[in-house]
């Protein structure tokens, strides 16, 4: 299970991911929302940017209320 976290913790650190919630909190939306939009496409992106992480996650609140945000939370909403 170990190896399992560690290895994980590399691919996040690897991903394109990695500097956009910074990037949130720091004012810089439009990169912030550029990095999530290319992050939305990499392996990695299943459980960080998952529908309930980008809608309940605190990491996200700079970018709440912005239209492309929330239009990028409800296209990972689950499909009934």
């Amino acid at each position: 299970m170990q190896f399992f976290h560690q290895a994980q913790r590399r691919a996040l650190l690897r991903s394109p991911m990695r500097p956009f919630p910074v990037r949130a909190w720091t004012g810089e939306k439009e990169l912030a929302l550029q990095h999530l939009e290319t992050g939305l496409r990499a392996p990695a992106a299943a459980l960080m940017l998952s529908y309930v992480a980008l809608k309940l996650f605190p990491l996200w609140d700079p970018l709440r209320g912005d239209a492309r945000f929330e239009k990028i939370v409800e296209s990972r909403a689950p499909k009934e």
